[in-house]
């Protein structure tokens, strides 16, 4: 948040503004500082759990055509369209 304050003096005093652009530009900033941190190098000191968090989410989603639950077979209904 100081990072915030001295980038922008003119909002210093507009808590609510500030908030928002810290939670805006956060995890840009986050992913700077571990890029500049790993420095070309696989780890360099940051744990995995961090680079993970970095990475993002993931936009791959399994999906399934039918589904057992309980023993008994659901499917779903682009399967039962077959």
């Amino acid at each position: 948040m100081i990072h915030i304050k001295t980038t922008y003096p003119k909002f210093r005093k507009r808590t609510k503004w500030l908030q928002d652009k810290h939670n805006s530009t956060f995890i840009q900033w986050l992913h700077f500082k571990v890029q500049s941190e790993l420095n070309g190098e696989e780890h360099n000191g940051v744990s995995k759990n961090l680079r993970w968090l970095v990475a993002g989410p993931s936009m791959a989603v399994p999906s399934y055509r039918s589904y057992l639950i309980n023993g008994v077979k659901f499917n779903t209904k682009a399967q039962d369209d077959v």
